[in-house]
């Protein structure tokens, strides 16, 4: 449901989030941008939980080059780059109920 998979080409900056859910596997969360060699630019809300707090960094994975929003499709995709989150920075301004400065730096 929702999943799509698409050509690597068109989008080599197009970074794919994963969170790890209780059962061990990795959930499609959000999508964001790389805007530096090891920078990608996302929203606050995709990196914190319902009371504002950020997600741990270990729960975290990173696809670039990647074509699904599966994560094991893209591990089995030569192309795909797959990084753990090593920090993540939200601005104290960030407000999660009314989104005001809604995003996110990985």
């Amino acid at each position: 449901e929702g999943q799509a998979t698409t050509k690597r080409e068109p989008f080599p900056w197009h970074a794919a989030m994963f969170a790890k859910r209780k059962n061990s596997d990795y959930s499609f969360i959000c999508g964001g941008s790389l805007i530096e060699k090891n920078i990608i630019m996302t929203a606050a809300h995709c990196v914190t939980d319902g009371s504002g707090a950020q997600f741990p960094t270990n729960t975290l994975k990173i696809v670039l080059g990647g074509n699904s929003s599966i994560l094991e499709v893209n591990e089995r995709t030569a192309e795909a780059q797959i990084f753990n989150v090593k920090n993540i920075w939200v601005p104290a301004t960030y407000d999660r109920r009314t989104l005001q400065s809604d995003i996110g730096l990985i």
